[in-house]
């Protein structure tokens, strides 16, 4: 999960015919700090995470994920559900797919993050 990840493509239920701003920023995640353009950076960081397996990320986001945000989520194999914690508490989550990919969940609007790769 460390390195550099890059939002290429918003997810979204009003997301249609528009190019949102936000494709090609840069997320930086490092064992204890992380760089979040849409938040803080953080220098005293934590992730506290668990595996959840994939068939139960529906269960527990389903209904909070729009329909393409969903599709991305493995059936099978576990997904890493990570807290972005800084100091005393959290101010982001992560849902790292494996292969890559993760969805970054953000005030409505989930972000696919993809590391090493740009729009």
């Amino acid at each position: 999960m460390f390195g550099t990840w890059t939002v290429t493509k918003v997810l979204c239920r009003d997301c249609a015919g528009r190019r949102p701003e936000e494709v090609g920023t840069k997320f930086t995640f490092a064992p204890t700090s992380f760089t979040d353009p849409f938040s803080i950076t953080c220098t005293n960081a934590s992730y506290p995470n668990r595996a959840i397996p994939g068939d139960q990320v529906m269960k527990l986001f389903g209904t909070n994920l729009p329909k393409s945000a969903k599709n991305l989520i493995p059936q099978k194999g576990s997904v890493i559900d990570a807290r972005l914690a800084c100091d005393k508490g959290p101010v982001g989550r992560v849902l790292f797919l494996g292969d890559g990919k993760a969805i970054y969940l953000y005030e409505g609007e989930d972000y696919f993050l993809e590391r090493g790769k740009t729009p």
